[in-house]
């Protein structure tokens, strides 16, 4: 067997088992620069920081994001994973403030994408670097095996999810795993993966891209 596919088998099943690949090399430098001044630049344009509708599908409308989509090895990272045959639904510009308060609870993607069976995940792309201090994205490890858990909508205006939702259910602490990553690295989890990401608790403003595929 040749090495490069050996590798590929071994990230295939770590998807399969644990839900979730924790960090993946994507972007160099000065790619990862490129595309944080593409952010800041939608930023500028709007007139303000982006909220609200203007988090999502900018990649229909934003050169510098559909690039960032359809960028090699974001291609090949998801191919490997999912297959050939992937189609990009969705994008989700993450900028999170310091000190704002700002999180995600525990919930899992599959809630909200009408996909049967839910056959897609989610590329976490770092464009600063992204730890626990600031809110980096955790998982729970294997919990894509439980299948479509019930969530609740808090509505809650410290949620940066639109309803708020999150699993009513404590994550035994044994399962939680951190996604630590530089800028340029990204994480990917399945949809039915039960994760969640803390307040900016940093001195610094943070930027991420979440590719729903």
């Amino acid at each position: 067997m040749m090495e490069g596919q050996k590798d590929q088998e071994v990230l295939v099943e770590s998807f399969k088992q644990n839900g979730y690949i924790l960090k993946s090399d994507i972007l160099t430098k000065e790619e990862t620069e490129c595309y944080l001044k593409g952010f800041l630049d939608y930023e500028n344009r709007l007139g303000g920081k982006v909220t609200g509708t203007y988090r999502f599908k900018a990649h229909l409308l934003l050169p510098w994001l559909h690039d960032l989509v359809t960028h090699p090895k974001v291609v090949d990272l998801v191919c490997q994973l999912l297959g050939p045959d992937v189609v990009c639904w969705s994008t989700d510009l993450f900028p999170k403030d310091p000190g704002s308060g700002k999180s995600c609870g525990w919930h899992q993607d599959s809630t909200y994408i009408g996909m049967d069976p839910p056959d897609a995940l989610t590329v976490w792309v770092a464009l600063t670097d992204s730890n626990i201090d600031n809110g980096c994205v955790e998982f729970s490890s294997k919990s894509h095996l439980k299948g479509q858990l019930d969530h609740t909508n808090t509505m809650s205006d410290k949620s940066m999810l639109l309803y708020g939702q999150e699993i009513p259910v404590e994550v035994e602490k044994s399962t939680i795993v951190s996604a630590e990553l530089t800028a340029g690295q990204a994480s990917v989890h399945h949809v039915m993966t039960v994760h969640s990401s803390g307040p900016n608790n940093s001195k610094c403003r943070i930027f991420n891209e979440n590719l729903q595929i």
